[in-house]
């Protein structure tokens, strides 16, 4: 997981009125009211900047991978922390674009990297399925 990845996550879930994706379970599906205009304001400015801070660990992780070409070619199993890191940081980049538009309008954001990308995933199926 990057580091802009592990951000978003931290300030999800102190924003969500229930927390993390975790604490959902087993309760009911009521209205929850969104956050406190405080929390709304703070977590505004921080996908913000963890979006442009995301850019910026992208670029360095690609120069990274980029660079040490010729060692992980050499050892591919070692490759593989470079990779997931570059595609980690990639994700939040979008991942926090997408908390910017919707976090003045749903109480409770994705907390978890892996269930963004699941719900990426379905949005763009169900999304090419209407197209095709």
């Amino acid at each position: 997981m990057s580091i802009s990845s592990s951000l978003i996550t931290n300030i999800t879930t102190w924003r969500n009125p229930q927390g993390a994706e975790g604490n959902w379970s087993g309760r009911e599906h009521k209205y929850v009211h969104l956050p406190s205009l405080k929390k709304l304001a703070i977590s505004e400015a921080a996908f913000a900047a963890i979006g442009l801070a995301a850019l910026v660990e992208t670029a360095v992780n690609a120069a990274f991978v980029l660079f040490s070409l010729p060692f992980l070619w050499s050892d591919s199993s070692s490759a593989q922390l470079p990779i997931e890191r570059l595609k980690s940081s990639a994700f939040a980049a979008g991942w926090s674009g997408a908390n910017l538009l919707l976090n003045l309008g749903v109480a409770n954001l994705t907390t978890k990297e892996e269930t963004a990308r699941s719900a990426t995933a379905k949005f763009y199926a169900s999304f090419m399925h209407k197209f095709s």
